[in-house]
């Protein structure tokens, strides 16, 4: 359901679907990403930078949180 607010731009939902699986799994890095990628589309880049950390602390290897923290600074 995130990733289907995501697509319509539809922002504050996807955030909401995201912290909801997050709390039922706070290991979802993906979650995390998503998330931080949702925070960066509203410019909440505080969110977006804490969500990108999360997710490399708990899979440093995925290429898309890295990805995620180097857009707060762009």
């Amino acid at each position: 359901m995130g990733n289907s607010a995501f697509k319509d731009s539809r922002w504050d939902d996807a955030i909401m679907y995201y912290t909801q699986a997050i709390t039922r799994n706070d290991k979802d890095f993906v979650c995390y990403s998503n998330r931080s990628a949702a925070y960066l589309k509203k410019e909440d880049l505080s969110s977006a930078l804490e969500d990108a950390g999360k997710c490399i602390a708990l899979k440093p290897t995925y290429h898309k949180g890295h990805i995620r923290r180097v857009a707060v600074y762009t």
